[in-house]
């Protein structure tokens, strides 16, 4: 096989997230099920989850834990779904390991890497999405919410959220599962961009007992957090919900409509203040006319 084949047969069968210039319609080409999209030249593993019931659905873009997008990451993926919205869920595992190398991710790669995907996942549609994330992917939706460009998401829902987020994962990292240390990779702290993320509402989702984010952690997090914002705590026993999960998802539903309410509110009152403006414009433009 020439050298030159293997290249080309990738991006062949990659999707490239476009600038907005180059594209105005929707992207068929992700699929329900697992999709390839190129981000910077690195190919991500993007599960799309079409929303229950008519069309259209409002969109989550969703980054799970360090463990990819596998077990209880799947059942926040279909759940979602049931409950309406077309969900795409980034492999955050891949992600991460994919930019971890000679160089690493930065914070605001996150950011740049994530209006790329929302792009991509609205088909460069004038439409806002729900960003969403658990524990590690709960970090990199938060990086994102904190971007200064906002314009094309409503809201962070973000469950199991800690203070310290990794940018990097190797293989070595996978031991971590076993010491439950933070990977030694780099790293930023969550409570520096919490603050930014106003006027975006932020639904927080956390565990009673979490294993790894205790509960005086997380909610020295929120304090962090500007409104709108929400806390919603749950009687389980473990990072991801076991022993309530009923209530967890409960709690996943009540923030994406407090979300979809707040953002449908705020829609309004711009059309408000815009009605308003022109009003005055026309009422102007009338009194130089008869003046």
């Amino acid at each position: 096989m020439k050298r030159w084949f293997l290249p080309a047969l990738i991006l062949l069968f990659a999707i490239p997230c476009r600038p907005k210039t180059f594209a105005q319609s929707p992207m068929p080409e992700i699929k329900p099920g697992k999709n390839s999209v190129a981000i910077r030249g690195q190919r991500q593993k993007l599960y799309f989850y079409p929303g229950a019931g008519a069309a259209p659905h409002h969109k989550i873009l969703f980054a799970p834990g360090d463990g990819g997008h596998r077990g209880f990451a799947i059942k926040i993926a279909e759940n979602l779904a049931r409950m309406g919205y077309d969900v795409y869920a980034l492999d955050t595992k891949h992600y991460l390991s994919s930019f971890t190398g000679k160089t690493h991710l930065t914070e605001s790669d996150v950011m740049a890497d994530w209006r790329r995907l929302a792009d991509c996942v609205t088909g460069n549609a004038d439409e806002k999405i729900t960003l969403a994330g658990w524990s590690t992917g709960a970090g990199l939706a938060t990086l994102a919410a904190a971007d200064a460009n906002k314009t094309r998401y409503d809201g962070l829902i973000a469950i199991s959220l800690g203070k310290t987020n990794i940018l990097g994962w190797r293989w070595a990292d996978n031991f971590t599962y076993l010491t439950g240390k933070t990977p030694n990779e780099p790293t930023f702290q969550t409570d520096e961009y919490l603050p930014k993320i106003a006027p975006l509402p932020v639904f927080v989702i956390q565990s009673s007992n979490d294993q790894f984010i205790p509960n005086e952690e997380a909610e020295a997090l929120f304090v962090t957090t500007k409104r709108p914002k929400h806390f919603a705590l749950i009687r389980a026993n473990n990072h991801s919900f076991e022993s309530n999960r009923d209530g967890f998802f409960a709690a996943l539903q009540q923030g994406m409509r407090w979300i979809k309410r707040r953002e449908a509110r705020h829609a309004g009152q711009t059309g408000m203040r815009r009605s308003k403006i022109e009003a005055v414009k026309a009422a102007r433009t009338l009194a130089r006319v008869h003046g």
